[in-house]
């Protein structure tokens, strides 16, 4: 991976920190069908960054075998 890929997926998972952390703060607050939109764009997005990083982790293995 090179430094702008890792920097994309930092941000990503710091935007998903932030959003849980707002959603774990005021909760009780919040219809369960709201929260339950929220969580389900994010864990989209956490389950696109880990693909992101298993092909990148795939190609970096083959390569250390070597």
């Amino acid at each position: 991976m090179n430094e702008q890929e890792l920097d994309q997926i930092y941000y990503e998972l710091e935007e998903i920190e932030a959003i849980l952390g707002i959603l774990a703060s005021i909760e009780h607050d919040l219809p369960p069908q709201y929260i339950g939109i929220v969580a389900s764009h994010y864990h989209c997005k956490v389950i696109n960054i880990r693909k992101m990083i298993k092909k990148k982790l795939d190609k970096m293995i083959p390569l250390a075998e070597q």
